[in-house]
């Protein structure tokens, strides 16, 4: 070849070299990381646009050959970048994603996470570095965010054990005290408390769960655009074993709604025990009342703990519309129903032979009307069903049953309608709930029920 063709061809290979170059820095350019390498003593020799920027440099040339101490960065900024890059070279080790925070660096800049990887020639000796920095202050900001969460979380479950605690010491002496009155009172404060710690989980659950949720996504896309991490993070990865954790976070979170769902109830059922509901007195048809709690406890009674349908039975007398508070008599309604579930649940467990059935009957017997509600369970014993209005007596296994469902419906018929609740029972035999109203309200009912909201 002759002597301008070998000049032709070295020229061509020049430019071909230049253009790989200005598409290799485009590239490094559009990456959404800071970028860039340095040689042994820490003097830069390339870099993307996104550093130089950050560096207070508007090109990249003005960035090349220079050290730290020529950028933008203070004295003590510049030590401890050069020292950083000490660390990395004479260890041949590197280091991936150190936060730091702005006080280490600079308050404007926010959070960063830095990585410095050590280059080597041919002969594996280190010639450098490869830094790459990226801003990470909105997710710090949410981490942090979500630690302080967590942190105040713990600490009203702590107020709330504490205070569920109070709760059951004094439960002995609520149940001795046997004036309603004090009762009432007494388990009103209880409630309040309770109310406000339960109120700020539950209130936050959903949000610390769609920041959890937000941050796995975060991980998982991560996963997918780098499915081959580095050895270092792989091995973090499998010690805290990141599968499972991705899968049993959100279930975690699932039985802390579960849990905190639960204690609203509780604090509902209290508030229900201190000071019913204020309601108008008007005539109602109790045979709607009836079956839209039927209505409401359907799903229960085609079939729950043991799959089995529940037969009800409604042997309707004819009754004239009743003077009463409707919408408390119906919480009596829902109580005695669903006890009268629980119980046939109860006996089917042991015997799934038996016909399930609850039997609801309505009379009037001169001024009064009879609701009568039996069930085909297991019935109780006579200690048992002499204790049944007690307030907190429950037979449920613990945290199945607030032990306030009678007693509260045992105040509204007595208190509030001036009435009866009784309750009949025999083991093997089932249970049967008695509720006795007058047709109208009398002044007398109406005087002791004023009296006991009063009270209240």
């Amino acid at each position: 070849m002759s002597h301008p063709q070998e000049l032709a061809a070295a020229q061509q290979q020049i430019r071909d070299l230049q253009a790989r170059n200005q598409e290799l820095q485009r590239i490094l350019d559009s990456l959404p990381l800071h970028l860039f390498w340095k040689d042994q003593d820490s003097i830069y020799r390339g870099c993307n646009q996104p550093f130089a920027e950050v560096a207070g440099f508007s090109s990249i040339d003005e960035v090349l050959g220079k050290s730290d101490y020529g950028l933008h960065w203070t004295n003590e900024e510049a030590d401890l970048f050069r020292q950083f890059d000490q660390q990395v070279m004479q260890a041949d080790v590197a280091q991936l994603r150190v936060v730091e925070t702005p006080s280490e660096i600079n308050e404007q800049q926010g959070w960063v996470a830095t990585s410095k990887i050590p280059l080597h020639d041919e002969t594996g000796a280190v010639i450098g570095i490869l830094g790459l920095f990226e801003d990470i202050t909105e997710q710090a900001k949410e981490e942090e965010a979500l630690r302080r969460s967590e942190a105040e979380l713990r600490r009203q479950a702590q107020q709330l054990r504490q205070t569920i605690g109070e709760l059951q010491q004094a439960q002995t002496k609520l149940v001795q005290a046997e004036k309603m009155s004090s009762l009432g009172q007494l388990v009103a404060g209880i409630a309040h408390e309770i109310n406000n710690p339960v109120s700020f989980i539950h209130g936050n659950l959903c949000f610390a769960r769609q920041h959890t949720d937000d941050l796995l996504a975060l991980i998982a896309r991560y996963q997918q655009h780098y499915p081959q991490p580095h050895p270092e993070l792989q091995a973090q990865i499998d010690e805290i074993e990141l599968e499972f954790l991705q899968t049993d976070l959100p279930q975690l979170f699932q039985s802390m709604q579960v849990g905190a769902e639960r204690i609203c109830q509780i604090v509902l059922s209290l508030r229900s025990f201190s000071r019913l509901d204020e309601a108008e007195i008007k005539p109602v048809d109790l045979h709607d009342g009836i079956d839209s709690t039927l209505m409401i406890l359907q799903n229960r009674l085609r079939g729950g703990k043991a799959n089995i349908p529940i037969q009800v039975v409604k042997d309707y007398g004819v009754l004239p519309l009743v003077e009463c508070y409707a919408g408390p008599l119906n919480q009596v309604f829902m109580n005695l129903l669903s006890n009268a579930i629980d119980a046939v649940e109860e006996r089917l467990e042991q015997q799934p032979d038996i016909c399930p059935q609850i039997l609801i009957q309505t009379r009037q017997v001169d001024q009064q009307v009879e609701i009568s509600i039996i069930d085909s369970g297991a019935g109780m014993s006579p200690a048992i069903a002499n204790q049944i209005f007690d307030p907190f007596f429950t037979t449920k296994a613990p945290g199945q049953g607030t032990g306030l469902g009678l007693s509260i419906s045992y105040q509204i018929i007595t208190e509030r309608h001036g009435g009866k609740l009784s309750c009949t029972s025999e083991l093997g035999q089932g249970t049967e709930f008695k509720v006795e109203i007058p047709v109208r309200h009398s002044l007398m009912a109406l005087d002791h029920s004023a009296g006991c909201s009063k009270a209240l």
